[in-house]
């Protein structure tokens, strides 16, 4: 009989609160899963959080102007994106949980934090 892990390895969800940052943060993770063989289709598609990012980018610019009403908007293209990323972040947990041995290379791989539980 094998030795079965007991633990489970988790995605972490550290995201910054500043705009600018959470932009860079997740064009990073976009970069490291386009090119990860562990998640060939990922859900949501890479095109779809990366549209999503685009339009929060510049919806934030859009408030460095000053602009009237382009907060709201920003407020709203930034809950749009972390909606995707909460979706990206459950596909990358079902990978990492369909080869348990691999579990936190595949997390890691993406950029995200590893946790295991106990």
């Amino acid at each position: 009989m094998a030795n079965q892990n007991p633990h489970r390895v988790f995605v972490v969800r550290k995201l910054p609160r500043s705009i600018a940052l959470l932009i860079e943060y997740l064009r990073a993770i976009l970069a490291a899963m386009a090119s990860n063989p562990h998640f060939p289709t990922p859900n949501p598609a890479l095109s779809a959080v990366t549209a999503s990012v685009n339009a929060l980018e510049s919806a934030h610019a859009a408030t460095k102007t000053r602009a009237l009403g382009s907060v709201p908007v920003r407020d709203v293209a930034r809950q749009q994106t972390l909606d995707q990323v909460r979706l990206l972040l459950g596909y990358i947990q079902q990978v990492a949980d369909a080869s348990p041995d691999q579990a936190a290379a595949i997390i890691a791989g993406t950029g995200m934090a590893v946790t295991a539980s106990t």
